[in-house]
């Protein structure tokens, strides 16, 4: 079972220590930092503040970068980061897909055959596939939920 989100303000941003965030949080965290800095831009001071300290420590201490960041899998975990950021984006996917075709149960059947594609769309669906989106409706909602959860 997941861990509880962690309380956000009306922005988004989480009113805990980046501690108290469990790892998907800050993995979504470094996505966001990571994102900004590659614009050009500056992350948002949560994750700027979060980045920068767990970069300090390590340079200062060493010793591990992941488990710096808190974004190490426990033992035996095969839940990467990578694998983190691969669900969000097909959750972000799945959501969007169902919301252009109508409802959940419709962008179920479309995606196992059941129901012709609407057009403009095959691409998205090319794409689902390819990422073995979930098929049915109770799995699009879980989808749903997470994706909301992982918003910025």
């Amino acid at each position: 079972m997941a861990a509880r989100p962690a309380p956000r303000d009306p922005w988004g941003r989480p009113l805990v220590e980046p501690a108290e965030l469990d790892r998907a949080e800050r993995v979504e965290l470094l996505v966001q930092a990571a994102r900004a800095l590659a614009a050009g831009r500056v992350p948002a001071r949560y994750a700027a503040s979060y980045l920068g300290q767990a970069l300090l420590d390590w340079l200062t201490d060493g010793g591990d970068l992941e488990r710096r960041l808190g974004v190490r899998p426990e033992r035996g975990s095969r839940r990467r980061p990578q694998a983190i950021i691969a669900q969000h984006e097909r959750d972000r996917l799945v959501v969007a897909f169902a919301a252009r075709v109508g409802t959940d149960r419709a962008a179920a059947a479309v995606l196992r055959g059941e129901r012709a594609c609407p057009p403009g769309l095959s691409d998205d669906l090319d794409e689902l596939r390819a990422r073995h989106a979930p098929t049915s409706p109770s799995a699009i909602r879980k989808a749903r939920r997470r994706a909301h959860r992982h918003r910025p």
